[in-house]
């Protein structure tokens, strides 16, 4: 992976990577297909263990994203959060706060109803953490089981990509 130009404001600790990506609810992912590069916002859920980052989305079971990822798994993400804008004395001395994470990876369709359960689970629970005042403390929600019935769990595609490289990135 290119080196990060600003490494000035990289993010290495693993417990501000965590923050930032409990702060964010929306990550964006861009396949490409033969119409050209095509780029999605969708909710997520996560795992970050050992140094492995792994995302989880939902998708209905047919449409460009889906036949984009049959045809090829790549995917880059983006995701960004503590937007903020700081006015300067004119028009170039204008700045703006925020965190991201930016990274590659690779996209795998969950068929096991176990592993759809499991990813199901992991994004609504971190769709449901709730972040107070805007700050970056969040409630500690309780992990909780959902129950799926079989023709629920037919009804989705789940995904899960394998963050192969990523950077995180602050300007506070």
């Amino acid at each position: 992976m290119r080196e990060m130009r600003r490494s000035d404001r990289m993010i290495t600790d693993r417990e501000e990577i965590v923050d930032v990506l409990d702060s964010c609810k929306v990550f964006r992912m861009a396949v490409h297909d033969e119409e050209g590069v095509y780029i999605v916002p969708l909710n997520f859920g996560y795992t970050y263990e050992e140094d492995v980052l792994k995302l989880y989305f939902h998708s209905a079971g047919e449409g460009r994203k889906v036949d984009a990822l049959a045809a090829n798994p790549k995917v880059a993400i983006e995701m960004d959060t503590d937007h903020y804008l700081v006015e300067g004395p004119n028009a170039c001395s204008f700045g703006y706060l925020y965190s991201s994470i930016m990274g590659n990876g690779t996209a795998r369709k969950l068929t096991d109803p176990e592993e759809k359960c499991e990813a199901l689970n992991c994004l609504m629970n971190h769709q449901l953490a709730r972040n107070t005042e805007n700050m970056r403390s969040f409630d500690k929600v309780e992990k909780k089981k959902y129950n799926y019935s079989d023709q629920m769990l037919a009804a989705v595609n789940v995904y899960e990509i394998v963050v192969e490289n990523f950077t995180c990135k602050s300007r506070r």
